[in-house]
């Protein structure tokens, strides 16, 4: 796929989308505390995987950079990167699928969401705009209300979806089961917004 292929469009009349954007994923593995991990100890191996991930992160930046002809700095310098955390994935899909079902299949890479598609569809819900997340044409959430005006703005300038991350999971101290999350990262081009 180019650096820039990814507007497509798939009819999909229950949903109405006007607009479809994808990527080809991995999803990259969070730290969870272990059982007879202290807190310092976890924290330590959080601080030591975020400075791992900001080392592949920039190291992804330079092999770009490298490909167009740019030195890291002016690559970085030209691009914006946008988090938008996906919203209401602790709900089911209207086929009655678990989206915190499918976030923990994507965490561990089990087959089918072991390679991805990412997808951002605009549709219509009850007479409003929405987008939806979409993995592997499975929905697993929605970009949250407040932020759907400025994703479709830089979605629509020849963005594309740079990677998904999904954490959490396991159980509380208590037992309980915690619920998983999930970010999508968005590269855009400073030139076009």
């Amino acid at each position: 796929m180019g650096l820039f292929d990814f507007l497509k469009t798939k009819p999909d009349p229950a949903k109405k989308p006007t607009q479809q954007h994808s990527e080809q994923l991995i999803v990259p593995n969070k730290l969870e505390r272990k059982p007879d991990e202290t807190l310092d100890e976890w924290l330590e191996r959080m601080e030591k995987d975020q400075a791992e991930s900001d080392e592949k992160f920039d190291n992804k930046m330079a092999d770009l950079a490298r490909e167009h002809g740019v030195q890291s700095d002016e690559y970085l310098d030209k691009f914006i990167m946008t988090k938008i955390e996906v919203s209401g994935v602790s709900f089911n899909n209207d086929d009655g699928t678990s989206r915190q079902s499918i976030l923990g299949k994507m965490k561990l890479k089990q087959k089918p969401f072991d390679v991805m598609t990412v997808e951002v569809k605009e549709y219509d819900y009850k007479g409003d705009p929405a987008l939806g997340v979409y993995i592997n044409d499975i929905q697993i959430g929605n970009v949250a209300k407040e932020q759907i005006s400025h994703v479709k703005k830089i979605m629509a300038e020849n963005s594309n979806i740079q990677s998904i991350e999904v954490w959490g999971g396991g159980t509380t101290d208590d037992g309980d089961p915690k619920n998983y999350g999930c970010q999508i990262t968005v590269r855009t081009h400073k030139s076009r917004i």
